[in-house]
């Protein structure tokens, strides 16, 4: 298997293969693929309008803050969780 992948490696690289954009595409597109569907998901579970939190909404009559606005994404309230502090602390 190391061997294909060094000779597909070698072969990508070199200058005599003709589309050369598009193998390097089609090995990197399954990396990339997974993160995006999964960001598309959470985003559509968390969605304020719809989805999980959009449901609770909807079900209880009550207004729950938005997880996906400004203050409870801004980096600075990720930093400051308990769990980010106490992985870091000796």
């Amino acid at each position: 298997m190391l061997g294909i992948a060094l000779l597909a490696a070698l072969a990508i690289d070199s200058g005599r293969l003709y589309g050369k954009t598009f193998f390097r595409v089609s090995i990197f597109l399954p990396y990339a693929v997974p993160a995006v569907v999964a960001s598309l998901i959470w985003g559509f579970m968390y969605g304020n309008r719809f989805g999980l939190v959009g449901n609770i909404n909807d079900a209880l009559g009550i207004t729950l803050p938005d997880p996906l606005s400004p203050p409870w994404s801004s980096p600075r309230s990720a930093t400051s969780s308990p769990g980010s502090s106490s992985a870091t602390t000796c």
